[in-house]
């Protein structure tokens, strides 16, 4: 090194002059191929298929600001564009443009939910097909006529059992799928709740029942304090996941403790249309056990191979007791379903519906790897 540094010294002005310019020239190069390299591979990125299901979204929220006129209504529910019209009127550029894939069409529903609206892009390629959360939940439940697992009940896909895979997150609160019904639409439930959180924590009713003689409350769940309770649930819960729910029938008709029947035909022969957000009936947590002892809201079989019993958990059912207008079934912190006064505190135990058309973002349903939605 010594000697190189010698020799340098030893050459006039003029070669020293030559050698530094080739160098700056050498380096010159070197950073032109590097931008060049850069410049390329950005020009010849692939954007995913997924984050082409977002940029069309976009595209469709940007075309809907400028037509008003074709968002849906609460009367007409869904509309639809196609990634050809929104390619056609410059809200992005052609789908092949970004993904390098000429194989692909797509387009973006739009749905009313409750005074918002919610875009979900959808993507057909050959390679690649937008993934719904029924379908894959379908896919990873073979229908069993046995055991703990996925049952088909004419049309109605329910989870029973104690250990089945039906775990689903959103953000930060992990739920329960109770069931898919005839039309894909998918019932949850959280899997658990903070009963130190006094939105939650509530009770069922507290007016005057002349029949008791008592501020217990009365036993009718489209007139009760719960049924308030349930719509500041509602406005609390992630905008994210309110935007994917559907309004559903919820089933409210009371029952009698000794009443043999877990099919659902005593509670849901009175229903409340359109509900947003509604509980869990008592039929719904005998339906979850697979015990053959559980036959009646009071046999105490029915927490036994029951995936919605949590012994953290005390929480009310929206059924009442035929029997006494005070009384509302609950489930116990031993899982057991018990007769309680409307004007005690428990949980509220909600449940909403998500669309058929819930998009799948990845899981398998495990508690480990839950379902996950966008």
């Amino acid at each position: 090194m010594k000697s190189l540094i010698e020799n340098f010294s030893n050459l006039d002005d003029n070669r020293k002059k030559k050698l530094k310019l080739f160098g700056i020239g050498l380096i010159a190069i070197i950073i032109l191929i590097i931008v060049i390299s850069i410049i390329v591979a950005i020009i010849n990125r692939k954007t995913s298929y997924e984050d082409m299901e977002v940029i069309m979204e976009k595209a469709a929220y940007d075309y809907y600001q400028n037509n008003l006129s074709q968002l849906p209504t609460e009367s007409v529910k869904t509309s639809v564009v196609s990634a050809q019209t929104l390619t056609d009127q410059e809200y992005m550029k052609s789908i092949e443009k970004y993904t390098k894939d000429s194989s692909c069409t797509g387009n973006v529903v739009v749905t009313y939910v409750n005074g918002d609206f919610d875009y979900q892009g959808y993507l057909t390629c050959s390679s690649f097909v937008t993934s719904l959360l029924n379908e894959k939940i379908k896919k990873d439940n073979a229908i069993v006529t046995t055991g703990a697992g996925l049952y088909d009940e004419e049309g109605t896909l329910r989870f029973r059992g104690e250990r089945v895979n039906n775990y689903l997150k959103v953000n930060d609160q992990l739920y329960r799928i109770i069931k898919l019904d005839s039309n894909g639409n998918i019932y949850i439930t959280p899997q658990d709740m903070d009963d130190m959180d006094e939105t939650l924590y509530v009770y069922w009713d507290d007016r005057y029942n002349s029949e008791e003689k008592s501020n217990c409350g009365i036993n009718d769940f489209s007139l009760s304090r719960i049924k308030d309770s349930l719509e500041t649930i509602y406005n609390n819960l992630d905008k994210d996941l309110k935007l994917k729910t559907v309004n559903f029938n919820a089933c409210v008709a009371n029952r009698d403790s000794k009443d043999v029947n877990n099919t659902g035909a005593i509670e849901c022969s009175k229903v409340i249309e359109n509900s947003k957000i509604s509980l869990i009936p008592v039929y719904e947590y005998m339906k979850a056990s697979i015990s053959p002892a559980c036959t009646t809201p009071s046999s105490r079989e029915c927490k036994n191979y029951n995936y919605l019993y949590n012994d953290d958990m005390s929480w009310w059912t929206n059924t009442g007791d035929t029997a006494n207008t005070d009384k509302i079934y609950a489930v116990n912190y031993n899982g057991e379903i018990e007769r309680e006064r409307g004007n005690s505190r428990k949980l509220a135990r909600y449940v909403v519906a998500l669309k058929d058309n819930t998009v799948l973002n990845k899981g398998n349903g495990t508690e480990s790897k839950p379902y996950t939605i966008r």
